[in-house]
């Protein structure tokens, strides 16, 4: 014949009894009280975001590359729809991009500074900022 253990729910509020079979140690005495099922609260998920995004070795915060600003502003502000200088709709075969209206890039991203241009467009515009050289990183 087995045993059954008895002892306290680990749970703070909680000093309802757990009955734990030999072999099988119980901690809580219901699922409610061991947390399964709930969903984290906000402050939670976003202390899980944070923790879990600083720690990967490739985690460079606010000092990235060119590349990664594009990427990251893609992310934020979604695929652009219309070329702002021509026109010109994704829907057909053009492809459009985001392109920094002064070239100097800043953390955390915001929208005015940022405009949609197709490729063309992107590339008249741009050569017209080498020619003064006023592209800077920040």
């Amino acid at each position: 014949m087995s045993t059954v253990t008895i002892h306290k729910c680990e749970r703070l509020e909680c000093n309802n009894p757990v009955y734990s079979c030999p072999g099988r140690l119980s901690r809580y005495c219901s699922r409610s009280c061991a947390g399964i099922g709930k969903h984290p609260s906000t402050t939670t998920r976003q202390k899980m975001s944070d923790s879990h995004m600083k720690n990967k070795t490739n985690w460079k915060g606010d000092n990235v590359k060119y590349v990664s600003i594009h990427r990251r502003v893609s992310a934020v502000l979604g695929l652009p729809d219309i070329c702002e200088h021509c026109g010109k709709h994704s829907s057909t075969t053009v492809r459009l991009y985001w392109s920094s209206k002064d070239h100097v890039y800043r953390m955390p991203i915001v929208v005015s500074e940022w405009q949609r241009l197709c490729s063309s467009c992107h590339h008249i515009y741009d050569n017209k900022l080498r020619k003064t050289n006023t592209i800077i990183c920040k």
